[in-house]
């Protein structure tokens, strides 16, 4: 589990850094990819990588922590 979750962690990472290069002038050719300028279709590609990659950590860390919760609840004061 813990190789799971440093795999999406890593995965987020590099994928937040391919979002920005468009803004850094890396994909600036005029070249496109399918019906969208290059530049949009690798973040929008990215984009989808991303939302993957929150679903399948939700699982592995936050249902971790309401069953410790549910075991153990907060007191309020």
């Amino acid at each position: 589990m813990l190789l799971l979750r440093r795999l999406i962690g890593a995965t987020l990472i590099i994928g937040l850094a391919i979002t920005a290069l468009p803004y850094l002038g890396v994909f600036s050719a005029p070249d496109f990819i399918g019906p969208f300028p290059q530049g949009l279709a690798i973040v929008l590609g990215v984009n989808v990588v991303l939302t993957i990659c929150v679903i399948a950590l939700y699982p592995t860390c936050f249902r971790p922590l309401q069953r410790k919760l549910d075991a153990h609840p907060v007191e309020e004061m």
